[in-house]
């Protein structure tokens, strides 16, 4: 029996560091749910300073363009009294930082057998020594909020959205301003446990 295995990669541009949450389908499915709590956790552990932040989101209809991250998102900023835009990109047009660290991975894994979850955590870090690090989380069911049963701040779902090729997405929780760019993507690799 095969277990399938997940990956969030967020990339702080202006800092070069990447932090990838990983969790296999026992713990978590692919919901809106889960990318929020994985970013408002990242966002609370990270985002230490009151500066305005840049989120670049992937083209990934159930995990960004969704009113779960929207509430998510909206209520982070409100709480901390900062401001922050998510730059949706458009799907299938999407070239990211996130996509390099990726590459490093699957190369890692190349001829590798995976026996447990966890032996995602220690490729990741080995992935990349410089300028440091990846930083890698296994991640539990417990780890996990359920936003989709919060009353929603915000009632928006970004998939009605028609989009052009041409267009630009962006959804502003406050004002602007460019200090801090974060970069989103996700991945479900295609190696499996043993």
């Amino acid at each position: 029996m095969k277990l399938k295995c997940h990956n969030l990669t967020i990339y702080n541009i202006a800092k070069g560091e990447c932090s990838n949450y990983w969790w296999h389908e026992g713990e978590a499915d692919l919901e809106a749910s889960v990318f929020a709590t994985i970013l408002i956790k990242h966002l609370i552990r990270k985002c230490t300073e009151n500066l305005p932040i840049i989120i670049y989101s992937d083209g990934c209809g159930y995990q960004n363009r969704k009113c779960v991250m929207s509430n998510a998102l909206l209520r982070y900023s409100i709480a901390k009294n900062v401001v922050i835009e998510q730059k949706l990109l458009i799907k299938g047009h999407t070239q990211m930082e996130c996509d390099s660290a990726h590459s490093l991975i699957e190369r890692k894994l190349k001829n590798k057998d995976i026996y447990l979850p966890s032996d995602y955590i220690r490729i990741t870090t080995e992935a990349r020594v410089k300028p440091y690090p990846f930083e890698a989380f296994l991640l539990t069911h417990s780890y996990f909020y359920d936003f989709k049963n919060l009353k929603p701040t915000l009632q928006l779902d970004l998939e009605l959205v028609k989009v052009s090729l041409r267009s630009k997405i962006s959804v502003l929780y406050s004002m602007i301003h460019l200090l801090l760019v974060l970069v989103i993507s996700c991945c479900s690799m295609n190696h499996t446990v043993l």
